[in-house]
């Protein structure tokens, strides 16, 4: 299933990140295919073309991004995967060549690759290939200067969020209980903390009330922190990011949750979340609990112009 929201996500990719990534995913495939370019590029004295094995690694490319997509967040998270699985599949078909030639990739492109993915792609670059030394430096040096000059954008739009730093939010948690908060647990180098940052903020645009807040915690900056809100912050940890409704100063739910000492996992797309979260129903109650004060700064702040 394609993760909803593809219509207000369409002007994101209108970037140097997204451009350039779509022209290196593509790129195997255009070069391969192309009268000419082929024949210089691959020494091809026949007709160009894909041979049998390169069928093959597009068809199990198109399986692998349809199985790792079926907890994409959002459309930018969807083409993240594709992105990084499509260069991955242009790594095996561009660099099929002797280990000198991986190393050498490895060492330029570390630095703009997730460090999860790097044994596996270095793993791919002991395959073998008939690709020519300049051809495959010039094509890692395009793929390094991209993942470092354009890197992929943060998001800017629109949000209610409140930041908090060492015992802060533990602090307010407990000094107004009459305030219910959604807070996100997350941390700076997780790619999936990356990928729902836009799903919370668009959430608490939506439905930010004077006594329903939202915030975001860096459990990485303040690990005693995480320990006290019961958040594993190791590289492996499946409770990145975290999701935790707080009410009357106690924390009533979480996602994803802990069975047998194992994170359960959860997709976070706003239906999710909302869904989870009962956030609609949880809307209407603190907006009828308002006092007199709160539905003046409602009023003032948006008119309670929300979407249902």
């Amino acid at each position: 299933m394609f993760p909803s929201g593809g219509l207000s996500d369409a002007k994101n990719i209108l970037t140097a990140h997204h451009i350039g990534n779509i022209f290196l995913s593509v790129a195997f495939f255009i070069v391969k295919i192309t009268p000419g370019v082929c024949n210089v590029i691959f020494a091809m004295e026949e007709e160009c073309g894909l041979d049998r094995r390169e069928h093959e690694i597009m068809v199990f490319l198109g399986v692998i991004i349809l199985w790792k997509n079926r907890k994409a967040s959002n459309w930018l998270h969807y083409l993240a995967n594709v992105f990084l699985f499509s260069k991955m599949a242009n790594v095996f078909l561009f660099l099929r060549a002797e280990p000198l030639i991986g190393s050498i990739y490895v060492l330029l492109c570390i630095a703009g690759l997730k460090i999860r993915y790097v044994t596996t792609l270095t793993l791919m670059l002991y395959l073998a290939s008939d690709c020519c030394l300049i051809d495959t430096f010039a094509f890692t040096c395009v793929f390094a200067v991209h993942a470092v000059l354009f890197p992929e954008p943060a998001y800017t739009g629109p949000e209610k969020i409140t930041y908090f730093n060492g015992t802060e939010l533990y602090d307010e948690v407990q000094r107004n209980k009459r305030v219910t908060w959604l807070v996100q647990f997350y941390t700076t180098w997780s790619p999936e903390c990356k990928h729902i940052a836009p799903v919370f903020a668009q959430l608490s645009d939506r439905f930010a009330l004077p006594n329903l807040r939202f915030a975001k915690f860096d459990v990485g900056r303040w690990p005693k922190e995480a320990e006290r809100f019961r958040i594993n912050t190791h590289p492996a940890s499946r409770q990145l990011p975290t999701i935790s409704l707080f009410k009357d100063g106690k924390e009533v739910l979480r996602r994803p949750t802990i069975q047998n000492k194992r994170a359960i996992p959860f997709v976070f797309t706003q239906e999710n979340c909302i869904l989870e979260f009962d956030i609609n129903n949880l809307y209407n109650e603190c907006k009828s609990n308002l006092n007199k004060h709160g539905k003046e700064i409602l009023k003032k702040d948006h008119g309670d112009e929300r979407t249902e």
